[in-house]
Order: C-alpha cells, then structure tokens, then sequence
C-alpha cells in the first residue's frame, strides 16, 4: 500500500490543526504521512498505531506521537468499535525558538512513533483539550499567541511522561533535506510494490544513486539493510491485515510479496513471536498483539 500524503489545513497564526475525532465504527486509516507532528490521546477506544515497519499498541486512555514525514496509520480494535480522540498536528517550525530535543516527544526518544505508559493523567487530558478549544475558538494574532502557549504546556507534560514503547527514527527523518526526500521516495516504492518484485537497482535509481552507494546510504541512516526494511514492511502489512479482517492467512502471504508460506511463517514468528494465525486469535480475545519477545521489542 502507497502512502498517500496529505496536506493538512493548520490555522494562520497558530499554525496549528488541532480537533475530536469521533468515529462510531472505528478507525481504519490509510498508510499516510505528512509535514507536521501528529499527537493523538484516545479518550475512548483502543488500536494498534503502524509506523514504518513496525507496530504499537495504543490502550484506552492512551497517547502517541508521531514524528513528520513518518508513514503510519491505524487500526481500532476490535474492528468497528466507536472511538473517541483528541488529535493534534503542527509543523516543526512552532518549535524553531526552541530546543526542539528537549520539547519534542519523538525528538527526545530518538523516536518516529512513541506510545507513553498507561492511560493519560487527568492533566495530560486537559492540556489536550485546551489546545483543542483554543483552535476552535476563532483566529487572530492573540488567540494564535494562546493556541501556541497551550501546545507548548501540552509538549512539556509530555517531555516528562515515561515512554511504554517507541519506533526507532530512521536518520533521515531527522535531518530532512535531501536524505529525507531519498529516503520518502523509497519507502513510497515500497509499500507500493509489496505483493510484486522489489528490485534493489529500481530503490537506488529512484534513490538517484548507484546500487552499491544505495546500499551504503540505506544502512548508515535507518540502521539495517534494504532487505531487512522490506521483509519488516511486508510482515508489518501482514500484521495490519491479520488484525484488520479475516482473510486467509496463505492469502496475506502471498498478498505481502512472499513466495513461500513455510518462510514467511518463520519470517513471522521470528518478529512477533507467535505465527500469523496466534497473532491473529490472542489479538480477537485479548484486545491487542501478543507480548513481542525480547529480540522483538522496539
């Protein structure tokens, strides 16, 4: 699946988007990334946020953060029950007077994605809510002054919350410019051709550089190589499609690029712990993924 890009409607002054998300039936977001920071705590129902190639459970009560320029989406669970949430996007640029490592989530925990521990405090609910009112509360250089001040009491509390589990930052999502854009192109390729050949040389030439050099720019700024990133993408789609319905499991393997089901069965339990269809039976009885093994943990 390509992630689609979206371009948000942030409020003049402020430059902040920040509004309820009420879905009765659930949520099931598309793969998509965007320019700004997303900050989400749900006030009502429970998911599983993908970044990347990997995943995070989001409990009742809970709050993530995602990094820009990071592709993810999200699934309710169960599928189809009502969720009530509190969202928040901005840019970088709010911060730029700032020391960003200290007041940015996903920059103090070297993180793409991070879910905090536990259910938010009363106080976290209100800051969310604050900024929330303030944006929808009108526009002018004053109200954008509060909206800005709001966030910026929300992203403090947040600094000091402990961190239940995280999406390690690829590099380039931290020093954007070239290497970001390099790096969007091959994500996009790739999420795109998940069920076909993905092709190393095809990467590196969108990359616009030669194979080899490709391979080395890859691992110095994600941290594994192109493979291993496809695999995860693969076995990531599979585990968002495991618990979003349920269809045949030897259906997803194919349907994630892999060509043999006995490997991609190892491929799977070697990540999550458990085979596809453990993953998917303990995630219908209990409410979430299955406890990942140590080797396993972001």
């Amino acid at each position: 699946m390509k992630a689609k890009r979206q371009q948000l409607s942030l409020t003049s002054w402020g430059r902040v988007r920040a509004r309820r998300e009420i879905a009765a039936e659930g949520l099931e977001y598309d793969l998509h990334l965007h320019e700004e920071i997303e900050l989400a705590l749900f006030d009502e129902g429970c998911g599983e946020l993908f970044a990347f190639d990997h995943s995070l459970q989001v409990p009742e009560g809970g709050v993530y953060a995602v990094h820009a320029e990071v592709a993810h989406t999200f699934v309710s669970h169960p599928r189809g029950a009502g969720v009530r949430a509190l969202v928040v996007h901005f840019p970088r640029a709010v911060l730029q007077n700032f020391d960003a490592p200290s007041c940015l989530p996903t920059r103090k925990h070297s993180a793409a994605a991070l879910v905090f521990d536990g259910p938010a405090s009363s106080n976290l609910r209100a800051l969310f809510r604050d900024v929330v009112e303030l944006t929808d509360d009108g526009e002018d250089p004053v109200r954008g002054m509060e909206v800005r001040a709001a966030l910026y009491r929300l992203l403090a509390a947040l600094s000091r919350t402990q961190v239940a589990g995280r999406v390690p930052r690829q590099e380039a999502t931290q020093r954007g410019g070239a290497d970001g854009a390099r790096l969007t192109e091959v994500y996009n390729y790739v999420n795109h051709r998940l069920a076909g050949e993905i092709e190393l040389s095809e990467a590196a030439r969108r990359a616009g550089m030669r194979t080899e050099s490709f391979c080395r720019f890859f691992k110095r700024t994600t941290g594994q190589t192109f493979t291993h990133y496809v695999n995860g993408a693969r076995l990531a789609h599979a585990a968002r499609e495991l618990v979003a319905g349920n269809r045949p499991v030897l259906e997803l393997c194919y349907e994630c690029g892999f060509q043999n089901a006995s490997y991609f069965h190892r491929r799977f339990k070697e990540r999550y712990g458990v085979t596809p269809r453990e993953y998917r039976r303990h995630y219908s009885a209990n409410g979430g993924a299955p406890e990942l093994p140590a080797s396993g943990r972001f």
